[in-house]
């Protein structure tokens, strides 16, 4: 998880070691409720970063 400061950085250094990357934005639910009520103040803005190993050819 990212915010969008970090986010392009992190994408970088991701594809820089050979792995594909999908940056998704998270919403308030995404977050259990022990998170409380930073989610929809605060957190709105991050991004979740999934990587993956491409496809072998």
């Amino acid at each position: 998880m990212a915010d969008p400061d970090r986010l392009e950085e992190s994408t970088q250094i991701y594809l820089s070691l050979g792995l594909e990357v999908k940056a998704v934005p998270l919403g308030p639910l995404d977050f259990s409720n022990a998170c409380g009520d930073c989610p929809e103040t605060v957190c709105k803005t991050y991004m979740m970063i999934y990587t993956r190993k491409p496809p072998a050819v």
